[in-house]
Parts: C-alpha cells; sequence; structure tokens
C-alpha cells in the first residue's frame, strides 16, 4: 500500500496536506462485533458437532460442516470489507483543495474533489449519544461545483476539521481578492 500521506490520487507537486483523516473506528467497531457475536453460536454449534462427530451419520456431519464452514467464510468477508472500507476511506484536505476517497467495494474506488474557492456552506452533523460521546459525525460541504454537495461520514472530530476548512476558505479568498487588486494596479500604471 502505498503511503497516503504522501501521495493520494489526483496529487499536485505543490499540494501541501492540512488535514489527513480517516472514518472513525467506532463505526467498523460495532459491525466487526456484531459478525463476531454471530460467529458465536454456530462456533457453539461446530465444537458440539467435534465432540458428537462419531454418533452422527457421515452425510449429516459433511453438510453441518460444509454449512457451518460457509457461514463462517461470510462472516470473515464481512470482517475484511469493513476493514478494506476503514483503511481506504480518506478525507485529505491541502490549501487549495478537498479530496475524499471512498473504497466501494473491493475494486472500485471513488475520488471527490472540492476547490476552496468553490465552497458555499460547511456544516457539521453530530446528532446522537454514541457520536457526542465518541466524538464523531458527518460533515457537509455545499458547493458550487460539478458534485453540489458533498457528504464526508463519520469523521474524528468533525467540528475541528469544519473549522480547518472555513479558515483555509476565508485564507483562499483574502489572496485571491489580493491577487486581484494586484492585477488592477498593473492594469492601471501600464494605461
Amino acid at each position: 500500500m502505498l503511503e497516503m500521506r504522501k501521495t493520494f490520487p489526483g496529487k499536485k507537486p505543490d499540494d501541501k496536506i492540512v488535514v489527513f483523516a480517516k472514518k472513525h473506528w467506532i463505526k467498523y467497531a460495532l459491525i466487526i462485533g456484531i459478525c463476531l457475536l454471530l460467529c458465536i453460536p454456530v462456533l457453539v454449534l461446530l465444537i458440539s458437532l467435534a465432540l458428537n462427530y462419531m454418533t452422527l451419520e457421515l452425510s449429516y456431519a459433511i453438510i453441518l460442516t460444509f454449512g457451518v464452514s460457509a457461514y463462517l467464510l461470510v462472516a470473515l468477508a464481512l470482517i475484511f470489507h469493513a476493514f478494506v472500507d476503514y483503511y481506504l476511506d480518506v478525507l485529505i484536505v491541502t490549501e487549495e483543495r478537498i479530496i475524499y476517497v471512498r473504497q466501494n467495494g473491493y475494486l472500485f474506488q471513488q475520488v471527490d474533489e472540492v476547490h476552496l474557492q468553490d465552497i458555499e456552506e460547511v456544516g457539521v452533523d453530530l446528532k446522537g449519544i454514541w457520536r457526542s460521546f465518541f466524538n464523531y459525525g458527518n460533515i457537509v460541504i455545499h458547493s458550487g461545483s460539478d458534485i453540489g454537495v458533498l457528504n464526508i461520514d463519520s469523521v474524528k472530530d468533525p467540528k475541528k476539521i469544519a473549522r480547518i476548512i472555513m479558515d483555509l476558505h476565508k485564507e483562499h479568498l483574502e489572496r485571491s481578492h489580493e491577487e486581484k487588486d494586484e492585477k488592477k494596479e498593473l492594469e492601471i500604471k501600464e494605461l
């Protein structure tokens, strides 16, 4: 795996990363916990099958072993899918733009990009006891670009990240206004 803090899809040579955030671990801990809890009855059945293996007919033992193995394989696939989703979903905020990389399944990756100049509004969705206690939530960015609304879900400390994005947006607007004023002054001097 490439070191994502150094390179990411669409990286430009002059990009300076301000925020590098992954989704909060609690979202995936719940999924993995549920999968593991669903495996406990199957493991108990497997142990009882192993203890009573001599008393069962061979055909029943084979069918039960196959069913339990398939069930555990599906649970393992769900856990692996949650891990891949957690590890590869990344929010990157640079001094010029916001890049949100989402892994859709095992093979497909979606990269959304919003330039700071296109941002109209940044909101935070931090509803619920779990989200308040563990300090994670959604960041909703409204922009004038093709994306429209960029919903970044389940990031750690969304208020802080939203504040950083808005500060960068203000700095970017101030710099662009200063550059426009300098261009006007140059045009006036040339006349």
